[in-house]
């Protein structure tokens, strides 16, 4: 699937919950993202920054949630950032990169960061990983000392980023500057953008969302959850025993709390993944209204700039185009009267130079050949692409486009009068 390269490109922005991804964005594009407190999320919806220019032209920058989301689940969070995904991916745009922030004040990399992590890499896959830039931040609330050591642990141990790194994701450090942050986009836009793993699997494999690699890791990581919270069940309940052979009502009850809070966690993992293609189906929806809204809204600005433009010519996009070939018509029409001006200028600096004495009759310009001979065989006027403009011919050579007649409203007589003025009426 060959890439859109008309739209700013796209850096998507991952990371566990608090780990600063709002932050970062709003720090390079001055965009207004919520930022959430401490290791609450503020983040629910993936979303798309406003596009800043850099050195390699407009990016924009895609803020998602953590899959240690304080308040959703992680078949949530997956259904989400994939919809996203696959959207994109359809419209035939790619990631030119992704981002992976984690806080080096983190002393390891606790169970929630590792599942994280774990779901970040089935999601991208290993052959984009080379496009993964993992970012460590927070470093002006560590010692330098203690930030190094850890940062060195975090590249070599194979339980953190090790397998990132040695597959081409490299580590950069961001200093809270808009200027480190934007060493690192650069470091990613000279690069080939890569499909992830999960756009291949959705749209060029057509596998359901529960065949995903990254869904079937969520998955393994609920097994290991359940797991856990029946042993954490199993050594509350002797706890209670205990409390009730020794007629301790206090303790009881503490236990009696915590062992309905790990039994209803028990009950959230063993859901497992039945929830997660409504989520999807759900969330594909919610893109395809709002692309249709989207693609309503340029149909009208497209209309507009085409009345201005071609004096209402058969360019006007048809109501029965779909959204996705509706996007591709508006960069084609826009790129097709781009050239044929382009053509206009070409031709009308051949008259000047013809009128100048500068070059003779006998210069053809391109163009279909005459259907008929002028008066005299000197001058002629066909019909040309653009509407109501005419290919004046002189000694049966094409040298101009122009209004077929001096006093009508179509653009090429606009052209005219810009460039050669009183040459109108001359001829």
């Amino acid at each position: 699937m060959s890439a859109d390269t008309s739209c700013p490109r796209l850096i998507a922005v991952m990371g566990a919950t608090g780990t600063g991804k709002s932050k970062f964005i709003n720090l390079i594009t001055s965009s207004q993202f919520g930022v959430g407190q401490g290791l609450k999320s503020c983040t629910a919806e993936v979303a798309e920054s406003s596009p800043v220019q850099t050195r390699y032209g407009q990016v924009a920058l895609v803020d998602t949630p953590g899959f240690d989301d304080t308040t959703v689940s992680d078949e949530v969070i997956l259904a989400k950032i994939a919809a996203y995904l696959e959207d994109l991916y359809k419209r035939r745009r790619v990631l030119s990169g992704v981002i992976y922030l984690h806080r080096i004040t983190d002393r390891k990399l606790c169970g929630s960061s590792r599942k994280n992590l774990n779901v970040f890499r089935h999601l991208c896959g290993d052959d984009s990983l080379s496009n993964v830039a993992i970012v460590t931040n927070m470093w002006e609330n560590v010692e330098p000392a203690l930030g190094i050591a850890r940062e060195k642990e975090l590249a070599s141990e194979e339980t953190m980023f090790a397998p990132l790194i040695t597959r081409g994701a490299r580590m950069f450090r961001h200093d809270g500057s808009r200027t480190s942050a934007l060493t690192v986009l650069d470091k990613l836009l000279v690069k080939i953008p890569i499909p992830l793993l999960i756009q291949k699997e959705l749209v060029d494999e057509g596998r359901d969302i529960t065949d995903t690699s990254a869904a079937r890791e969520i998955d393994r990581e609920l097994a290991k959850a359940r797991q856990k919270y029946r042993e954490e069940l199993a050594s509350i309940k002797a706890r209670i025993e205990e409390a009730l052979r020794e007629d301790d009502p206090e303790t009881r009850q503490e236990n009696e709390q915590d062992y309905e809070e790990v039994r209803r966690r028990l009950n959230a993992a063993e859901a497992t993944l039945t929830n997660l293609s409504p989520y999807f189906a759900k969330e594909r929806s919610v893109l395809q209204r709002n692309a249709t809204k989207q693609v309503d809204t340029e149909k009208k600005v497209l209309r507009t700039r085409i009345d201005g433009t071609t004096s209402g010519g058969s360019s006007f996009i048809e109501a029965s185009k779909e959204p996705e070939d509706i996007k591709v018509h508006v960069l084609d029409v826009n790129t097709d009267v781009s050239k044929r001006i382009a053509v206009m200028e070409e031709q009308i600096d051949m008259l000047k130079r013809i009128h100048e004495g500068k070059c003779t009759c006998s210069e053809q310009v391109s163009g279909r050949p005459p259907r008929s001979a002028g008066k005299n065989g000197i001058i002629s006027m066909v019909p040309s692409l653009f509407y109501g403009v005419k290919v004046l011919l002189v000694g049966g050579r094409r040298v101009l486009l122009t209004t077929e007649d001096p006093g009508g409203a179509g653009p090429g007589r606009g052209v005219m009068e810009r460039h050669i003025g009183s040459c109108w009426q001359y001829l």
